[in-house]
Parts: structure tokens; C-alpha cells; sequence
């Protein structure tokens, strides 16, 4: 007699930055008591609160979410924490649907795909890239690691520094091109589960006035307090703090910039950043796009 597997369910609701997928998943968890798996790297760091657009703490309280608020701002999380975190929560409950929610694509893709094992790092090869950030910039890494593999440059975002890292740390410690290193390892995909993936389809247009509306009311809200609480508390090096919002206010604080420039640095690095992950979203053909909210609980409630 051959036994059936019982698959869970993932509701995945993306999306580009300020596009309502925080309120939105609350909104449906609420309706459909069901527990959310935040996938967002900001969302993980303690004390990072205002300028990452975490569930307040009451959506919290209504609703149970998984993996805000479980790491030190001075501690490394990354894809393979989440991939390993988020999977021992689905796999471990007895609960047999979870809304996955978050916009941060690598995290969503490490948890359903799976991550190619890599090497262990390398502190000495960090430590020097690193001082090479801060003497030349980023984006000196980023084109030394185009001239050292195209292909991997092609598919990670000129400011995504811990990737950028990660990548040149794998080329310096194997001396084979990243692409073709991670070639040779095969993913595990994630086991007996079905998932949706969902996002609002917002035109650029409105996003753009979404993103400078949410600017002015996270600075409103106490962004500047925040960042000041935060470099009391861990000081000005730690890597939470050079995330679009903290670091031009902590250039605010430390520079003496205007605060009208810093805000509107944070609108337009914002709009940068909603128009990298709208074209990573597009490339994705398991999305279900959708107009409106109506429209999201339509195709949710043909898929539980």
C-alpha cells in the first residue's frame, strides 16, 4: 500500500519596495488565519524598525510572524540562514499553509529552490575586500568582479555588496569563476510543497509617488531617532546601517548634508532599487500579477 504525501502550501506575496506587501499579507493572514514567514533582510535585524517597514507591533501580536526581529544588527544573516530557517519552520508546524511575504527575491528563491553549497568563508579575503569598499567604492568591486565573470555580474545588482562579496570571495579562495564554481553543485529544492506567487501590478508612475509618500512618513515617523538610538547602541560600522534609508540619514547625522537632501537621496535610491526588483519580478513567469486586492484573494481562494 503505497502512502500519500500531503503537501503544504505557500502563498508567496512579493513585490517591489512600497507596494503594500506588508498590509496586504496581514490582511489576508487575518482573514484566513494564517501565520506569515517574513522574507525580508532588513526585517530580521533587531531594532531596525522605522525604515525597514516591518509588521507593526500590533499586526504582530494579531497575527503570528516568523523571522523578524530574531538576529543582532552586528551578526551576519544571510539567503542560506533564511533557506534553512524558513524551511525548518514549514517543515517542523502542523500548520498546513503559510503566506510567505517580502520583497526580497533572493531569500524567496533560496527557500524554494535551494542554494548551491559553497565554501566556508574566508575572514582575511573579506576583511580586504572590505577596505577596498571603503577606499574605492562598491562599485570598483562590482566591475572587478564583471571583468572576472560577466555572467556573474550580469545576474546581481551593482549594490548588492554582500553578494558582490561573497561572489569575489568564492573566485579568490577556488580560482574558478564563480559561475562555473556553483555550476558543479546541485540545488535541493524545497520538499512537498506547492506554492503561488503573487504580486501587485503597480504602474511605475504610482510607485514612484508610493515610494517619496512612504520616504516622508518613515522620517515623520521617527527614522532620524532611530538611526541616532542605533549608532549609540552598535556604533556606525555595522551593516544594517548602509541600507537604503539608514545610510543617508546616518550621512545626515555625520556628514552634515541638508535634511532635504538626504530625503530626497532615500526617495531616489528607493526608486533605483523598486526598478532592479521589477526587472528580476518580470523575469519570473510563475508570478500571477494583479491589479488589486479583490484580485489577490480571487486567485488565493482558488488555490487553497
Amino acid at each position: 500500500m503505497t502512502t500519500i504525501e500531503k503537501f503544504k502550501k505557500l502563498i508567496i506575496i512579493t513585490g517591489p519596495t512600497c507596494s503594500g506587501k506588508t498590509n496586504i499579507s496581514f490582511k489576508i493572514a487575518n482573514k484566513l488565519n494564517k501565520e506569515i514567514i517574513c522574507a525580508d533582510s532588513m526585517h530580521v535585524y533587531q531594532d531596525f524598525d522605522i525604515g525597514t517597514g516591518k509588521p507593526t507591533k500590533k499586526q504582530q501580536k494579531i497575527i503570528n510572524h516568523h523571522l523578524i526581529d530574531i538576529v543582532k544588527p552586528f551578526s551576519d544573516y544571510n539567503a542560506w540562514n533564511f533557506m534553512h530557517d524558513a524551511r525548518k519552520i514549514i517543515y517542523e508546524s502542523d500548520k498546513s499553509t503559510f503566506i510567505i511575504s517580502g520583497g526580497t527575491q533572493l531569500y524567496i528563491d533560496a527557500l524554494l529552490n535551494g542554494l548551491t553549497p559553497g565554501i566556508n568563508k574566508d575572514e582575511n579575503i573579506r576583511n580586504e575586500l572590505i577596505k577596498k569598499i571603503k577606499l574605492n567604492g562598491l562599485n570598483s568591486l562590482y566591475e572587478n568582479l564583471s571583468q572576472i565573470d560577466s555572467s556573474s555580474s550580469d545576474k546581481v545588482s551593482p549594490n548588492d555588496t554582500n553578494r558582490i562579496i561573497r561572489l569575489l570571495e568564492i573566485y579568490y579562495v577556488t580560482g574558478e569563476k564563480p559561475s562555473e564554481f556553483l555550476s558543479k553543485s546541485p540545488k535541493e529544492k524545497i520538499r512537498n510543497v506547492k506554492y503561488l506567487k503573487i504580486s501587485l501590478n503597480i504602474p511605475k508612475t504610482e510607485l514612484d509617488l508610493l515610494i517619496e509618500k512612504r520616504v516622508y512618513e518613515i522620517i515623520e515617523n521617527g527614522l532620524i531617532n532611530e538611526v541616532k538610538n542605533i549608532i549609540l547602541k552598535y556604533g556606525n560600522n555595522i551593516k544594517p546601517l548602509y541600507s537604503i534609508g539608514y545610510k543617508e540619514i546616518l550621512h545626515y547625522l555625520n556628514e552634515g548634508s541638508s535634511l532635504k537632501d538626504s530625503i530626497n537621496k532615500i526617495i531616489i535610491n528607493t526608486r533605483r532599487l523598486a526598478k532592479r526588483q521589477m526587472t528580476w519580478l518580470r523575469k519570473d513567469s510563475e508570478i500571477k500579477w494583479c491589479k488589486d486586492h479583490n484580485e489577490i484573494e480571487e486567485i488565493i481562494k482558488n488555490f487553497i
